[in-house]
């Protein structure tokens, strides 16, 4: 590999990179956008698919959690961002 072609690879492999960290930035910002909005309302009747999911994990503390030591797992990442995406397409649906 030629100089110049070392150089554009690497120079692409960090664009690579840098966009990677916005995307991840922007997923963080959405995410914790959701928590805000939803957390008044994360209770069993409000947020049933989110008591299913937790009732059964070591860290549940019964109907009172409060997911404090839950914001950094993957599985309530996922379901904040399964929150994200209904609220987004309720938004994009004019519901």
């Amino acid at each position: 590999m030629t100089d110049s072609a070392y150089e554009y690879a690497l120079n692409k492999a960090k664009e690579g990179e840098i966009k990677m960290r916005e995307t991840i930035e922007i997923i963080n910002r959405k995410l914790e956008e959701a928590y805000k909005h939803i957390k008044p309302y994360m209770d069993r009747k409000n947020c049933p698919q989110l008591y299913d999911m937790c009732a059964y994990c070591e860290k549940w503390c019964g109907d009172e959690h409060n997911y404090k030591d839950c914001e950094n797992m993957p599985c309530f990442k996922n379901w904040l961002a399964y929150v994200y995406l209904k609220w987004e397409a309720s938004f994009e649906n004019g519901e």
